[in-house]
């Protein structure tokens, strides 16, 4: 019983820190460019957005990059639930403004390492927390994680990592460090 207190906590978090914790069954798509070796795996502005695609929360396909009609698309990446706390200060602030831009926001969380038992448990609970509109943007991913943190180039886990996708499915920006004023006002500055 010890070993599962800390998934209980998990999990009551998750129930209660709302939409940038919602979950979906994903599957990651394979990248769409040549293999690169693993220092120079990490995404850079240009390069085509590899193809990530699943289910949303709400049962619609999701299959980035958008490229048909979207201005652009920001995808919110988190691995950990400090990475939540933070991807959910960039999904309240884009939520505000990127629907005047007529671009969109999905957030993905990579989850690969909570164990299957409580996978279930967190579906059922998040859902019934997450609006039925932001749930249609909401993915989770089960597989690949550590091919995702080396095309994000992550060195903190306690940090979400955002990438703007612009209409032709390319990387237009990326984040460099958490959510902050400086951050966001460069990433809108792209979105214009």
């Amino acid at each position: 019983m010890v070993a599962i207190q800390p998934i209980l906590r998990g999990v009551l978090w998750l129930l209660l820190n709302g939409p940038a914790t919602a979950l979906c069954a994903a599957r990651v798509g394979a990248a769409s460019h040549p293999a690169r070796s693993e220092q120079s795996d990490s995404l850079r502005v240009g390069d085509v957005f590899p193809a990530l695609t699943g289910e949303a929360l709400s049962g619609k396909a999701i299959a980035l990059p958008y490229t048909n009609g979207h201005k652009a698309t920001i995808v919110v990446f988190s691995f950990s639930k400090t990475g939540g706390d933070d991807a959910r200060l960039w999904n309240e602030r884009l939520s505000r403004e990127v629907d005047t831009t007529g671009g969109r926001v999905v957030l993905v969380l990579g989850l690969q390492a909570v164990p299957r038992l409580t996978r279930g448990v967190m579906v059922i609970g998040i859902k019934r927390g997450v609006p039925p509109n932001v749930r249609d943007r909401m993915l989770v991913v089960y597989h690949d994680q550590d091919v995702w943190k080396r095309r994000l180039a992550v060195t903190e886990m306690e940090r979400s990592y955002v990438i703007l996708v612009d209409a032709n499915g390319r990387v237009g920006w990326k984040s460099a460090g958490p959510y902050g004023e400086h951050s966001f006002l460069e990433l809108r500055s792209k979105l214009r």
